[in-house]
């Protein structure tokens, strides 16, 4: 098929767990996901962000339309010490270019550009408490 798959909800971002749940309009294949080219934003049209450098995907239903990412701890770490990135919902925002995902038939995601970034439905703030070593 020539369709190419768009995000269709930036679900959730859970900053306890550090993970991010996108939902997509057709099968994503996460093994095909490159994760450095995906930026967490605080605005709609970049403010403060983070690229991020490593975890791993994971599709979470049968459809394969729903993947959750697990981030790093040092994309984690990074995202938490910006004070005006990933506080609430309404400052929480993904970008990422074409080469992102692709689907079942290889085809490129549609991008979502870091000046039109798309908005986190949910927001989970981090509640864990530090830990001493």
């Amino acid at each position: 098929d020539g369709i190419s798959p768009t995000l269709v909800s930036f679900a959730v971002l859970d900053m306890n767990t550090g993970q991010i749940f996108l939902s997509f309009s057709e099968p994503v294949q996460p093994d095909t996901a490159n994760l450095s080219v995906i930026a967490l934003q605080s605005t709609v049209t970049g403010g403060t962000s983070v690229t991020l450098t490593g975890g791993v995907a994971v599709s979470v239903n049968a459809q394969r339309t729903l993947l959750v990412i697990y981030l790093s701890m040092q994309d984690l770490g990074r995202v938490k010490v910006r004070l005006d990135l990933a506080r609430a919902f309404t400052s929480s925002y993904i970008s990422f270019t074409s080469n992102a995902f692709r689907d079942t038939a290889g085809n490129n995601v549609v991008l979502v550009s870091s000046s039109q970034a798309t908005r986190a439905a949910t927001y989970i703030s981090d509640t864990t408490r530090p830990l001493l070593d």
